[in-house]
């Protein structure tokens, strides 16, 4: 849920990474946030103040045919769409898959 009065602005592109000890690692599932798989992804999207993101499903094929996750711990990366020559904030979202 977005927090706060304003909107935001987030690259549609979400890596997942999955933990290897005290790493992150990047895997083969990173996906793009989009309403349908026929919608192109686009560079970034405007979120409304009170909104709420939810993800694909996790542990089933991923989103418009990408890899499916084993168990295991991971996490979404996202970026906020920053002006040129400015650096993006990074939101992390943690999660985990049993077997």
């Amino acid at each position: 849920r977005v927090p706060g009065p304003d909107a935001i602005e987030l690259r549609r592109s979400v890596r997942v990474e999955r933990a290897r000890g005290d790493a992150w690692e990047p895997v083969d599932a990173s996906f793009s946030l989009r309403a349908d798989c026929e919608e192109p992804a686009g560079t970034c999207l405007t979120l409304a103040a009170g909104a709420e993101l939810l993800p694909p499903g996790i542990g089933e094929s991923g989103q418009c045919g990408g890899a499916e996750l084993t168990p295991g711990r991971y996490r979404f990366v996202l970026q906020s769409c920053a002006p040129d020559n400015t650096l993006p904030h990074e939101l992390h979202s943690t999660f985990t898959l049993s077997p």
